[in-house]
């Protein structure tokens, strides 16, 4: 059984409702968000709170790591951090976040990337480098993958593949 991994951040991404995300947008169809170009008649941008699931882990696990300000000079936040990888190509076309990114916004203190996971990997990789950003399921669609969380330890003795997450989708410590 894994300890939860103490000292690590909870955030909220629906706190940045009004906050816009990346410089993608969408416009509706049929009652849908689509993703657009944002010069596209009826285009909006997309906010932090329905996009930003894994730029709201990434400043979780740079806070953990004692990463309070970027490259930039500016605080690690939310913001920040969006403002930086828009700036710096930290995003790839449909607004997905490459982590790879973080290593020079950390000044080299943290070094993440996306790898495939397994249980196995999952523990030692929380045992050696604390939280750990994973892909899991949408809370809203249920498509697998369209939603990360933070993992931060094992809450389960019984049933190894429960974890247990901060979850930016309402700031929420799960399983």
């Amino acid at each position: 059984l894994l300890p939860e991994i103490p000292g690590v951040p909870l955030l909220n991404q629906g706190n940045f409702a009004d906050k816009k995300y990346d410089n993608i947008c969408y416009v509706l169809k049929d009652g849908k968000k689509v993703d657009a170009a944002c010069n596209a008649p009826g285009a909006t941008k997309w906010d932090i709170k329905a996009k930003g699931c894994v730029l709201v882990d990434a400043v979780m696990v740079l806070q953990y790591h004692g990463v309070t300000v970027g490259e930039d000079s500016k605080p690690v936040t939310v913001e920040n951090l969006d403002a930086w990888l828009s700036d710096h190509g930290g995003y790839n076309w449909d607004g997905g976040l490459d982590l790879r990114k973080l290593n020079k916004y950390s000044n080299k203190k943290v070094s993440l990337s996306v790898a495939g996971a397994n249980n196995d990997t999952l523990r030692n990789s929380l045992c050696s480098l604390g939280p750990v950003i994973i892909p899991v399921n949408s809370p809203s669609t249920g498509a697998p993958g369209h939603h990360s969380v933070v993992a931060i330890g094992r809450d389960d003795p019984v049933n190894p593949t429960t974890w247990k997450v901060n979850d930016p989708d309402g700031g929420i410590v799960t399983t």
